[in-house]
């Protein structure tokens, strides 16, 4: 689809113009039985070409990058019912995960007038220097 490439020269155009941030990079995969149906050969091999510039280049740009697919339905998540081959529900699921997963760094760490409430500061948050190294494991 070519979104690899430009994915790839925006991330270098961002790298140059901010050279201390940390890049979390979440790549949108569809799920395999979607691919692997419906499709001429030549669209898969176009797909999996792209995938693999994707897969090679990316992560030397970016601090943290993840490829993310829904599994197929009923391994994985076997009390959530959806349909993998629904662009929707794949995407909500998807979106859920990055939520998820990032919502450490979305919380102030300093307890400051983001991340308070009524009920308090909120625990638990890092900053994505340290989400990316839990993430790593560095």
């Amino acid at each position: 689809s070519g979104w690899g490439a430009l994915t790839s020269s925006i991330l270098q155009e961002l790298s140059h113009e901010y050279e201390r941030r940390d890049v979390l990079l979440f790549s949108l995969r569809r799920p395999e039985a979607q691919t692997a149906t419906g499709d001429n050969l030549l669209e898969v091999i176009r797909r999996d070409i792209n995938q693999g510039f994707a897969t090679s280049t990316l992560p030397e740009i970016c601090s943290l990058y993840v490829p993310l697919t829904v599994p197929p339905s009923g391994q994985g998540l076997p009390h959530l019912r959806y349909r993998p081959h629904s662009d929707f529900e794949s995407s909500a699921l998807l979106a859920a995960a990055v939520d998820c997963v990032t919502l450490p760094a979305r919380l102030a760490p300093d307890g400051g007038a983001s991340s308070s409430s009524r009920c308090g500061p909120a625990l638990g948050g890092v900053d994505l220097r340290s989400l990316v190294q839990l993430m790593t494991g560095a």
